[in-house]
């Protein structure tokens, strides 16, 4: 027997590929549905289809804290004048920005709030892990290069992006991923976007979609800062793509459909 792992949402092709494989192949984990459990389904070719939580979930909650995270960073970090210490002993947001219908103006107006929100909190840190794509790097380093308190770094690793996730107090960010990985630490996301392809996401209040209009940003951001029961309300809200346990429930029904019993 042969099994397909899925992680994350799939887009048309990969469904398609998927659904050519499924043919020949016994079951498919597939995950995101709606909140949690692990489920059975039966596909158009007659095979088992198993639905658990996000995987991602389970791996960004078991990443090790690392210790010496500031002084990774800080050989990645861009800044004028003297590089601050302690950069992580204060609040922290973890930015990204990448999406193509963000290019331009809308990614101008993302860096003209972030620069206003650092103005007007001395004690908060922004990090803004860039892109590689050149239009997005040049727009951000256009208006933020220079800026005291906000950090241009360079792609990061996995693992140490997790760390910075859950380090930082707030996300500002127009990935579709971080909007599922970034709730299961407690981290409310602000979505640089206005509209998202994970709508279970605003339902659960883990995420809010705020655009690109600088105002909003800047009184989003500021109310998850300064109103204690807003932020608590959106970290600790249920995350609806898993609890963490979609690689215990993956082996639970791998085992039990091999007969296999689980070692002790």
């Amino acid at each position: 027997p042969q099994s397909i792992v899925h992680r994350g949402q799939r887009t048309s092709v990969i469904s398609h590929q998927s659904s050519v494989i499924s043919e020949k192949w016994e079951d498919t984990g597939a995950p995101g549905h709606p909140i949690g459990g692990t489920f059975l389904s039966r596909s158009a070719q007659g095979h088992e289809k198993v639905h658990s939580p996000q995987s991602i979930v389970h791996r960004g909650q078991r990443t090790p804290v690392i210790s010496h995270q500031s002084s990774v960073i800080s050989e990645k970090w861009e800044e004028t004048g003297a590089q601050e210490q302690g950069a992580f002993s204060q609040q922290l947001i973890l930015v990204t920005a990448h999406r193509r219908e963000n290019l331009g103006r809308p990614l101008e107006q993302i860096c003209i709030a972030l620069k206003e929100i650092s103005k007007t909190y001395p004690d908060l840190k922004i990090i803004f892990s860039l892109h590689k794509n050149p239009l997005v790097r040049k727009k951000v380093r256009q208006i933020l290069k220079g800026c005291r308190r906000i950090y241009l770094v360079e792609p990061i690793d996995y693992q140490l992006f997790v760390n910075l996730m859950k380090k930082s107090y707030i996300i500002l960010t127009d990935s579709g991923g971080i909007q599922e990985e970034a709730p299961s630490l407690g981290r409310p996301v602000l979505v640089l976007r206005d509209k998202t392809e994970r709508p279970e996401a605003v339902s659960a209040g883990t995420v809010r979609l705020v655009g690109t209009n600088p105002s909003t940003i800047i009184d989003e951001t500021k109310r998850l800062l300064e109103d204690r029961v807003a932020y608590r309300k959106m970290s600790k809200a249920t995350n609806p793509y898993g609890d963490g346990k979609a690689a215990k429930r993956i082996v639970k029904v791998l085992l039990s459909y091999l007969g296999i019993s689980k070692p002790r």
